[in-house]
C-alpha cells in the first residue's frame, strides 16, 4: 500500500468519526473532499520531513498515541506548579526570558514544539532564532541558569517524541 493511499485512509476516517455518521451522504461527501483535499496538497500523502515509508507510518501514528498521555501528564504536573506558585502567601518565584537550543530540523516539528512548549502552563515560547536553533522562552520559575538542564526541564521529552513522530 503506497503513502498516497494510507493518507487517504486515515483522513477519510477522521472525516468518518468526526462526522458522526456513517450515512451514504456522509460518506460520499467524504470521499470527495479526501479525494480533493489530497490533490489540492499535491496528491503526495503523508510529508512530514520527507516521505516516510509506509512502514514508518505505523511507528509513527503509535509515537504519537504514546506522546499524548506523556504531554497531558505534563500539562497537569505543569498546571500543579504554577497553582502551588499561584496560592503561595509569598511566593518565591524567578520569572525570566530563558533561550533553549533544540535537535530538530524540520519546520513542522519545530512548529509543533514551540506550541507545545505554550501550551505547558508557566511557559510562553516568545521567538526562534532559526540560525542558532533555539527558542526564546517566557519561564514563570527559572529554576536554573545551565542551558542543558533548561532544555532538559522545558523540552527534552517532548522534543524526542516529536523527533521520532515527524523526523
Amino acid at each position: 500500500m503506497n503513502v498516497y493511499t494510507v493518507t487517504f485512509l486515515i483522513i477519510l476516517s477522521i472525516w468518518l468519526i468526526l462526522a458522526g455518521s456513517l450515512s451514504l451522504p456522509v460518506i460520499l461527501a467524504g470521499l470527495v473532499v479526501t479525494y480533493f483535499g489530497l490533490r489540492a496538497f499535491g496528491g503526495r500523502g503523508v510529508v512530514i520531513a520527507g516521505a516516510p515509508r509506509v512502514s514508518d507510518l505505523g511507528y509513527r501514528i503509535v509515537t504519537a498515541l504514546i506522546f499524548v498521555p506523556v504531554f497531558l501528564w505534563e500539562i497537569f504536573s505543569s498546571a500543579i506548579s504554577v497553582s502551588r506558585l499561584v496560592y503561595q502567601r509569598n511566593p518565591r518565584m524567578s520569572p525570566g526570558v530563558v533561550s533553549v537550543r533544540t535537535i530538530l530540523t524540520s519546520k513542522t516539528a519545530i512548529t509543533i514544539l514551540a506550541n507545545l512548549i505554550t501550551l505547558t502552563p508557566g511557559t510562553l515560547t516568545m521567538d526562534f532564532d532559526s540560525r542558532e536553533r533555539c527558542y526564546y522562552v517566557h519561564w514563570i520559575d527559572v529554576t536554573t541558569l545551565d542551558e542543558d538542564e533548561r532544555a532538559e526541564v522545558l523540552i527534552k521529552k517532548m522534543e524526542e517524541y516529536l523527533r521520532r513522530i515527524l523526523e
